[in-house]
This record gives structure tokens, C-alpha cells and sequence, in this order.
């Protein structure tokens, strides 16, 4: 037996009445129970007195946190009554307390003696909410004398207690209990309970906030939890129910060993060890039983909500792990994969748009995403503008009310022009509040570029570059909100392109993407070099590099990016011939129209990526007839240089 709190998603409620073998015991203050009993009987045909389901006011007379109740000391016969009915097993109540994202948060635990000694054996944490302290629980109020006992037995036991009191006895047992975990001073152990709170305030307990940085805000600010835990430990419970993009930021913290407190443009170094714990991904811990079929079940949900795998084109459980990967590297709610990363751009751009809709788009892309652009959409009716992206102003007077996307690639392919992605979308959403910033993360990869944190809405890629970085994969990822990319899975994927990822090539994916960071430095140190050797060449008369300060945008490549990326354009002193010369004469590099391989890639861009352009339109974008694009590998740059020493030779004498 199992008491379990009721949420409204039904997916998750398929899978979590799965895991349960015998009664059921939902509690919750929305009144939401006959619901849950529907589903209960319908789906399961279980017997009515194996279903326990109660309403919090209803059986206590009583609408507020539980947490409150105990405190107060009234109706706690009735909890004794409930759990009774729920017969064996570990108890669990919660008010159900609605928040952003309207899921159930936590906000109190009771237990019997029994239900407690049993979860020490399994290692359990309890936690309380973070304005109640130890000394609540400890009080002498008779009506809590149960929950004193349960606590005092939790502290003189080998298990962990985690409470997030400031002071008194309640920090004192914490780090007494907690320092089984680390070999750290006890006076740096702190916690906190995600579930408890929004994701805003979560964030601005654990990274802190400067004065005058939001609504409520103290006066003079405050250090976050991060900052109390220095050289010490951060116990984050829960962790689970925070958004993904919030992860992703604890996981930078982890990664960089900086914070930066919400408001403030000051990085502060700190030393912080994270111990986290979860059970979210319930679902995941009994696939076996949501491959069963129920016809219910199924003539009631849209088919791709359905939880589990029905057929590889609907979704793999390779594909899906490589998405979910990614989805926490940028930062987003959720990923798809695709088959390529024209696949990823065509199907976001099918599901975003419609005949009638505007798109705004940078004049300088990749040949292909150009094409789609300029002769695919607009045979739809979608109408489409291009414009230099660099310059805001332009963009602004492109905006028009039915704007439904503005693309953008940053760096720019082939010219490595630099987009401001903070002014773009501040700009397109002013402009339009449903309007949607695409940008082609392609070149950068969340190592060096996180756009969605910039303000951009959805983020494509062509994984076959460095997401991969091994020349052995086509694929591509669109990662965004989960609402939006949900629907780029059920229309834009599913019934629009067909562009389903194989379940080996995301092997390969996820295999690629644990070396990214190490890839990246070594590609990023490579093309440094290589990009003050080209500076120096008399053959070269012009390089595009970000790393370089020579570089037209390198201010704004340094203020959004952490590392200048790997390609580099130059222009060649001659012409087309001049350039031919030079590609066909490398004996190192290899010429082919693909990038971010591990071995360094050389290719004529007028000629080769982007010869779906006019000589007009490539002009007007500044794509010349002598500009080389050059992807710079993870050979040793002194064997890089010198093989474009000795071709570059040939055209300078």
C-alpha cells in the first residue's frame, strides 16, 4: 500500500496508479477526487474499498497547509483515522498547494513510528518547509507529541534529518546528522525542500538578490543559501520539481564554480558541494508496465501523451534520453530530435507558422535554411523579410504586427556575423508578445552560447556538428518551452516532415555530447592559433574570427558567448582560382561542406553551402567569391598551421 499525492497531469497519474499494487490513498484539497476515483475504477476495475480518496476540508474541516494544522493542534484524531484506513505502508499528506506551474507542491510529512523505522532502513530523507524550524516539530503542544516522538527517533538514529531551520536546535541536529556526508566544517551544511517553493523563489534563496532587484525584495539585498554553503555542503531535496532551465543554472554552478546573484553582473567564486535528491521521474523506474494497452485509456488521450513507446516515430527511449540531455545543456523545458538539423529547423518552423504569418530573418544563413526561408515557406503563404540582423534599427522597421518568427544564426554561416540575441528579442517581443526567436546554436553549442537564457524562445541545431563532433552522425534537436516543442513532436515531426531520429545515431549523440566540453576548449585553443596565423599571412587579406579583436564584433561576441567557437572565415587575396589553388593543395584538412568534425574541414562557401543563393543575394550578405570557411579540428594546431602554410605559399609568391 501506497499514499501518494494526486496530480493533475494525467500522464504521470497513469504511471504512478501503475506502481501501485493494492489500495490507493489520494489526498487533496481541490476536490478532485472523483476524478481520481473514475480513473481509478474505469482504467483498473479496482474495488471501491481499495480506493481511499478524501478531501483535506471535507475530512477536517480544515483548508490550508497541513503544516498549519499541526501547529494549531486541531482535528489531528482525523489524520490518526486516515491513515488507519489507508492500512500498511509509509503515509503521506499533502495539501496540494498550487503554484506557476500549477502542480502540487509539498508542504508536510506525518508519519507513525512505524512507517518512519521502516524508512530508515530504506535510507529516507525528511524534510520540513523552509519556515519551519526544528523547534516547531519539538514543541510541547500535546497534540504533536507523535510527531515529536517520530522526530526524536529520526535523530538519534545512523538515517539523515534535513530541515531547513535558521537557528536553534533544529540547524544544530542538521549538522550533526548530514556530516556522515562530507568531511566539510558542520557549520557549512545547509538544505532546502524544492518542492516547497516557485522556481523564482527557490532561485533567489539559493543565488541571492541584490537591492531593488524585484518586487518583495529585502532593502538591502541578500546572500543566498549557495553563498552560506561555501566550503561546505548544499543539500537540495527534491531537486526534480524544478524547472529544467533552473537545473541546468545549479548544474553551471557546479560546472564553472561561480554564482551570480539574481540583478547583479558580478560573478562570485564559491566552492559548494551539491548533494541532490529526487524521485520525479517515477515513470521512468516501471516502463514494463505502461507498454500495456488500454483502450480506456487510449480513446481518451491524444495519442502522442500517451506515456511509454508505441512506434519509434512517436518517440524511442534512446531519442528521448539524448533530448532530455540537451534540453538540460540549453537551458530548455524540452527537446526534440531529428534526422537532421534541416529536419529540426523545418519541423519548429512548420508547427510556429501558418499562410498569413510574417517571418523576419537574418540575411546571412546557412544555404539550406536560407532556401526554405526564401522558396519553401513563401509558396504557403508565408511571407518573409531578411534583413541585416546586425543592425536592430533594420530589424525593428522589418517587424510587422503579424510577425510570428524571427530567425536568427549567431555566429552567422558563413561570415560569422554576431547577432545581438538580447536586443532581438526584447525587440520581437515588444513588438509581438506570441512572436518566437529562433536561433541556430550550431556553431557555439550550449558550451559556449546558451540563447535561451539571452531571451530567445526556441533553439535549433544541427547535431552532426559538434553536438556529435565525430563525422559519423545526421541529426539535428529544436529545444524550447514544453507546450511548443509537444506540439513540434505531434505535428511538425510526426505528421509534417517524418524526420525521426535513429535510436542509434542518438547513441552516438549522447556518447558525443560527454566529451563536449573537452572537444570544445581543444577546438576553441586550435582555432585561436590558426586564426593569428591566417591574420599574418600575406595571401589572406581579411579573417573573421570572434577571438580576434580585429573582429568587427568581438565585444559582443565576448558579452554572449564564453569562448570564440571553432570556425573561422577568411578572404583570399585573388579570386575563385586563387582559392581553388589553395583547398585542392591541403594535405591535412579535408575539403567537405560539413563542421565541428574532429578533423579540421576546409570549403568554398559561394561554391559549396551556400550556392542556393544568388551571386546577388550572396553578395548582399557578404558571402564574396573568395571567402574559405575553415572548421578547425583537434589535430595539433602547429600541423594545422603548417599545412595552410604551405598552400596559402603557393598563391603568395
Amino acid at each position: 500500500m501506497e499514499l501518494l499525492s494526486y496530480e493533475k497531469n494525467e500522464r504521470r497519474l497513469r504511471a504512478i496508479i501503475d506502481a501501485v499494487q493494492d489500495g490507493i490513498l489520494a489526498i487533496n484539497h481541490r476536490g478532485e477526487i472523483e476524478l481520481f476515483n473514475n480513473y481509478c475504477e474505469k482504467i483498473f476495475h479496482r474495488k471501491k474499498e481499495n480506493i481511499v480518496g478524501k478531501n483535506i476540508k471535507e475530512l477536517l474541516g480544515f483548508d490550508g497547509p497541513i503544516i498549519n494544522l499541526l501547529k494549531s493542534g486541531k482535528n489531528y484524531d482525523n489524520i490518526e483515522v486516515l491513515t488507519k484506513d489507508a492500512k500498511d505502508g509509509f503515509h503521506y499528506i499533502t495539501s496540494g498547494r498550487s503554484v506557476k506551474d500549477d502542480r502540487g507542491k509539498t508542504i508536510a510529512a506525518v508519519a507513525s513510528l512505524k512507517d518512519i523505522n521502516e524508512a530508515l532502513e530504506m535510507s529516507n530523507v525528511i524534510t520540513s518547509k523552509e519556515e519551519f524550524a526544528f523547534k516547531d516539530i519539538i514543541g510541547s503542544s500535546p497534540s504533536i507529541i507523535k510527531t515529536k516522538k517520530i522526530c526524536t527517533s529520526v535523530a538519534k538514529s545512523n538515517s539523515t534529518i534535513l530541515l531547513r531551520g535558521e537557528s536553534g536546535t533544529g540547524k544544530e541536529l542538521f549538522a550533526r546528522a548530514i556530516h556522515k556526508l562530507s568531511s566539510r566544517a558542520d557549520k557549512n551544511f545547509t538544505a532546502i525542500n524544492c518542492a516547497t517553493l516557485p522556481d523564482n523563489l527557490i532561485e533567489s534563496e539559493l543565488f541571492g538578490y541584490v537591492k531593488g532587484s524585484f518586487t518583495g525584495a529585502a532593502e538591502n539585498g541578500k546572500d543566498g543559501l549557495f553563498k552560506a554553503a561555501n566550503n561546505g555542503t548544499l543539500f537540495l531535496d527534491e531537486i526534480g520539481e524544478l524547472s529544467l532551465p533552473l537545473q541546468a543554472k545549479l548544474l553551471r554552478v557546479l560546472q564553472e564554480g561561480t554564482i551570480r546573484k539574481i540583478g547583479s553582473t558580478v560573478e562570485e567564486k564559491i566552492d559548494v558541494r551539491i548533494i541532490a535528491a529526487t524521485n520525479r521521474n517515477l515513470e521512468d523506474m516501471i516502463k514494463k508496465n505502461t507498454f500495456r494497452e488500454d483502450l480506456y485509456y487510449r480513446l481518451n488521450v491524444i495519442p502522442i501523451y500517451i506515456h511509454g513507446y508505441i512506434y519509434s516515430r512517436l518517440g524511442n527511449p534512446t531519442c528521448s534520453e539524448a533530448e532530455d540531455k540537451l534540453a538540460l545543456l540549453e537551458g530548455g523545458e524540452a527537446a526534440v530530435s531529428t534526422s537532421s538539423g534541416m529536419g529540426a529547423i523545418s519541423a519548429a518552423l512548420w508547427t510556429a507558422l501558418k499562410a498569413g504569418d510574417h517571418v523576419v530573418a537574418s540575411d546571412t544563413l546557412y544555404g539550406c535554411t536560407f532556401s526554405l526561408l526564401n522558396h519553401g515557406l513563401t509558396r504557403f503563404g508565408v511571407d518573409v523579410t531578411f534583413v541585416d540582423a546586425t543592425n536592430i534599427e533594420d530589424l525593428k522597421k522589418a517587424l510587422k504586427p503579424n510577425t510570428k518568427v524571427v530567425y536568427l544564426e549567431t555566429p552567422a554561416n558563413p561570415t560569422l556575423k554576431i547577432n545581438d540575441i538580447k536586443k532581438i528579442s526584447a525587440a520581437a517581443h515588444k513588438n509581438n508578445r506570441d512572436c518566437l526567436v529562433f536561433v541556430d546554436n550550431t556553431f557555439c553549442t550550449p558550451y559556449i552560447q546558451r540563447p535561451l537564457e539571452l531571451g530567445a524562445d526556441v533553439v535549433v541545431h544541427s547535431a552532426t556538428k559538434y553536438l556529435n563532433g565525430h563525422g559519423d552522425v545526421i541529426a539535428g534537436f529544436a529545444v524550447g518551452k514544453k507546450e511548443f516543442i509537444d506540439q513540434v513532436k505531434l505535428f511538425g515531426l510526426k505528421d509534417m516532415t517524418g524526420a525521426v531520429l535513429s535510436p542509434f545515431d542518438a547513441y552516438l549523440i549522447i556518447r558525443g555530447m560527454k566529451t563536449l566540453p573537452i572537444r570544445m576548449e581543444k577546438h576553441c585553443e586550435n582555432a585561436m592559433e590558426v586564426a593569428k596565423f591566417l591574420e599574418s599571412h600575406p595571401a589572406v587579406s581579411k579573417v573573421y574570427y570572434p577571438g580576434l579583436e580585429s573582429f568587427e564584433y568581438h565585444d559582443l561576441a565576448k558579452s554572449q558567448m564564453k569562448l570564440p567557437g571553432a570556425m573561422i572565415s577568411f578572404e583570399l587575396k585573388g579570386g575563385v582560382a586563387e582559392g581553388a589553388l589553395v583547398m585542392n593543395s591541403l594535405k591535412l584538412a579535408t575539403l567537405a561542406v560539413s563542421l565541428g568534425d574532429a578533423e579540421t574541414l576546409i570549403e568554398h562557401p559561394a561554391s559549396m553551402t551556400h550556392s542556393p543563393y544568388s551571386a546577388e543575394e550572396r553578395h548582399a550578405a557578404g558571402i564574396s567569391d573568395g571567402l574559405v570557411r575553415l572548421s578547425v579540428g583537434l589535430e595539433n594546431a602547429e600541423d594545422i598551421i603548417d599545412d595552410l602554410k604551405q598552400a596559402l605559399d603557393l598563391i603568395a609568391k
